[in-house]
């Protein structure tokens, strides 16, 4: 983690300028070296998290694998919104599943697949909130070639999670409208 662009904006805005530090980030393929060298300075992450959740009235964890802020709620307490972007997969999801759980962490999804795939108890607070993006500013709908039919590729690993089944819906409607 570094400044960059999006500090112009708090100095325009008045508002404080974030800390910006390096934050303990669970990666699969640094798993072993964050649990036995790094794991001082892991620990140490987790320590000036729970430092900062005693500081704050609110902490949005913006993605699952902030592993120090998580760790961090369940020693001091404190709660913590986190937003969910990720359907982790076998050790890993129980994993992250459990730790939501003993948080008590109120959870952000950002689609039903991945809130179907926590499967979080019905008490705990979680909501979906689809991921943003610009809309354009005027949008005019390609008209087809006729003369062909549309051809589509998707690029990726097919998990059930990745939404393939909306795509292939997608088009199915554009083919049910032509006829």
């Amino acid at each position: 983690p570094a400044n960059g662009d999006i500090v112009d904006l708090f100095d325009d805005s008045g508002l404080e300028a974030p800390n910006v530090r390096p934050l303990w980030i669970l990666r699969r393929a640094r798993l072993l070296s964050a649990l036995t060298v790094g794991l001082p300075w892991r620990l140490h992450a987790v320590w000036k998290a729970a430092r900062d959740l005693k500081t704050f009235d609110l902490v949005y964890v913006n993605t699952l694998v902030v592993i120090d802020f998580l760790l961090a709620s369940l020693i001091t307490r404190r709660p913590v919104i986190v937003h969910v972007r990720e359907i982790p997969v076998g050790l890993a999801m129980r994993v992250f599943r459990r730790i939501l759980i003993l948080m008590s962490a109120r959870v952000i999804v950002n689609s039903r697949a991945t809130a179907k795939a926590f499967q979080l108890p019905e008490k705990q607070s979680q909501h979906v909130v689809y991921n943003g993006f610009p809309v354009p500013s005027a949008y005019e709908k390609p008209q087809p070639d006729s003369a062909r039919p549309l051809k589509v590729v998707c690029v990726g690993r097919l998990n059930g999670w990745k939404g393939q089944e909306v795509l292939i819906s997608a088009c199915a409607g554009m083919c049910e409208q032509d006829r």
